[in-house]
């Protein structure tokens, strides 16, 4: 027994100590969150519910959800900065006319899945006329030149 407390204790140790669990972000928002709670949010919540948001969508293109799939490739030197160039770049000149010729699907699903699925989540509203600054579109993509 001593000695199965004893690993437990250094392996959490080795592992940065027990996972810390941030279910939201509160009333204070995401912005104001430290990194550490921002990533046990991230880590514990966002991904998981968008890893079966995103597989239910797509289960081949998004069979690797991870950081890595919204946040771009800089997510693996710990650059969690959004938006996120990599991402596909949105035709906000024309209110998304030509993404939604292009990718009627994607933009059905980001429109109706991911956004609302996201801002509840952050504890936002959504980007709309009444709430100009509610997470939306441009929160995670770029907009085209």
């Amino acid at each position: 027994m001593r000695l199965f407390m004893v690993l437990t204790v250094v392996t959490l140790a080795a592992c940065g100590g027990a996972p810390t669990t941030v279910n939201s972000p509160g009333a204070a928002g995401f912005d104001a969150m430290s990194g550490p709670q921002k990533m046990a949010f991230m880590k514990g919540t966002v991904a998981p519910e968008m890893k079966v948001e995103f597989q239910a969508f797509d289960g081949h293109d998004y069979a690797a959800f991870d950081c890595k799939t919204c946040h771009g490739a800089g997510a693996s030197a710990g650059n969690f900065k959004m938006p996120n160039p990599d991402l596909p770049r949105l035709d906000v000149a024309h209110a998304f006319t030509k993404d939604r010729a292009t990718h009627p699907k994607e933009m059905e699903f980001m429109q109706h899945e991911v956004q609302p699925r996201m801002a509840k989540m952050l504890g936002q509203p959504e980007h709309s006329a009444a709430h100009p600054d509610g997470f939306g579109c441009m929160d995670c993509h770029t907009a085209a030149q």
